[in-house]
């Protein structure tokens, strides 16, 4: 067994195995705004598998700027790649200018591994942590209820090992660690092992995720796992402490009434490189479409 074996034996050694059923519930989670308008910005996709708006340092986070949000890009409507500089204030640098994004999923940024600090990607295929293993769904006739085919695959990044699962795990799934991926099934959050293809490990029902098919995101050391949820024209974000039991419930985040279509405001948690605290989208006062960070307040444990 290697060094990196050893380092997440002992760390899910220290996790909850069963499911949280009744776990003691805090609220000390603190909302901010990052960014301003009159222009909007948003960093586009889920955290999944350590996809991270901050460079390595922390200093920097990556966002798409925008002036509308009431229809999708044109041919010709450029979306300006930028920097926020967290110590300057905030203030946003723009690098560069895509065509390729939308307001649902941006452009996909990623952070280089190799170059954390300096250099990022768009339009990333979002392999496991592991980098050895990609989960997919094949769908057809999607928007047909009773013909629809919807598939969960997964294949080596070289193409080989192509193979599809019998159990469906929903919602926006996340890679754990190897073969391991957290999703929905029966209503509830579940982790799946693709290499056993079995469920091994339930986090929760209802009475701790309200939507198991909700958005997700597993922090960079696997101790912090978040989930969220709409309710009327605000999203929500329950926090799980995967090493106590404790689950954490944030304040709404207003996104008014863009729940819905191609220009919807999904949840999209992304974690930080230190495991507390996320950004997330959402509508500011002055009706624009903003970043916004979840803090969790440091306590005992």
């Amino acid at each position: 067994m290697n060094i990196t074996h050893l380092l997440l034996a002992g760390l899910l050694a220290g996790m909850v195995d069963e499911p949280v059923r009744s776990a003691p519930v805090d609220s000390a989670v603190r909302v901010r705004q990052l960014t301003t308008g009159p222009s909007h910005h948003y960093f586009g996709y889920i955290g999944q598998c350590r996809t991270i708006p901050w460079n390595a340092s922390g200093r920097y986070l990556l966002a798409l700027e925008t002036d509308f949000q009431d229809r999708l890009p044109g041919a010709g409507d450029a979306a300006r790649v930028c920097l926020i500089d967290t110590p300057d204030g905030n203030r946003v640098r723009v690098l560069d200018r895509s065509l390729g994004w939308n307001p649902q999923q941006g452009t996909m940024f990623y952070w280089n591994p190799e170059h954390p600090e300096t250099q990022f990607f768009s339009n990333h295929t979002l392999n496991n942590r592991n980098n050895d293993l990609i989960y997919f769904f094949c769908r057809a006739d999607f928007h047909a209820k009773t013909k629809q085919v919807n598939v969960p695959f997964t294949v080596r990044p070289d193409g080989s090992e192509l193979t599809a699962h019998p159990t469906f795990i929903g919602g926006h799934p996340d890679w754990e660690w190897g073969s391991r991926i957290i999703g929905s099934a029966d209503h509830q959050q579940v982790i799946y092992d693709a290499a056993t293809r079995q469920i091994v490990q339930k986090l929760g029902g209802a009475e701790v995720f309200p939507d198991p098919g909700g958005d997700i995101s597993l922090a960079p050391d696997g101790r912090w796992f978040v989930n969220s949820h709409r309710e009327g024209e605000y999203n929500h974000y329950t926090f799980l402490d995967r090493r106590t039991g404790r689950v954490r419930r944030s304040p709404p985040v207003f996104m008014r009434t863009w729940a819905k279509g191609d220009l919807r405001l999904d949840p999209a948690p992304c974690w930080n490189r230190t495991g507390d605290a996320i950004v997330v989208p959402g509508i500011a006062p002055d009706g624009t479409r903003q970043m916004f960070v979840l803090e969790l307040e440091a306590s005992g444990g």
